[in-house]
């Protein structure tokens, strides 16, 4: 009988060593993958061109829309506030920096709505110079509506919205 009662007790430490490795493991997991999709701060700078057509509405425009340059950060969902008020076929300089990157980091742009890049294409690969930043151009089409940007670097998402022509209070952020 005393042995019976000796296996069993090797057996619930033997089972408890087992759960205790396999909690160790759920919290390492766990917390790999809040590391995963931690959401990385950045800063987004647009600027918007300056030419003659643009300064003659300038004046109709909203006081909040007539300044050239628009400083953004990233909200939780990694997406910046959007800037309307552009006109069709406008280019935009974008400055993206990424505070906590490192410079040489690969950063994937995409283009989701139409527009197009400075190289002419819808995808262009940038890395993080040593102010852990990278700029790039813009263009939207003649059509009115959402151009949205994503950046992709290694996990980390982030979405630049801009909008061609007025935009309607009930379809702002």
């Amino acid at each position: 009988m005393k042995i019976i009662l000796e296996q069993r007790k090797c057996a619930v430490s033997f089972a408890l060593y087992l759960c205790t490795i396999l909690l160790a493991n759920l919290v390492s997991l766990h917390t790999s993958a809040q590391d995963l999709i931690k959401e990385e701060a950045a800063t987004c700078k647009i600027t918007l061109g300056n030419d003659v057509k643009r300064e003659r509405i300038r004046s109709k425009l909203p006081a909040a829309v007539q300044d050239r340059t628009h400083e953004l950060k990233s909200g939780q969902t990694g997406f910046f506030n959007r800037v309307s008020h552009l006109r069709p076929s406008q280019t935009v300089q974008i400055e993206l920096s990424y505070p906590e990157g490192r410079a040489g980091e690969k950063v994937s742009v995409m283009v989701a709505d139409g527009g197009k890049l400075d190289n002419g294409k819808r995808v262009k690969v940038v890395e993080l110079d040593k102010q852990k930043k990278f700029s790039f151009g813009f263009q939207t089409t003649e059509n009115a509506g959402i151009y949205r940007i994503i950046l992709r670097k290694g996990f980390d998402s982030k979405v630049v919205q801009l909008w061609v022509g007025a935009e309607e209070n009930s379809l702002q952020n």
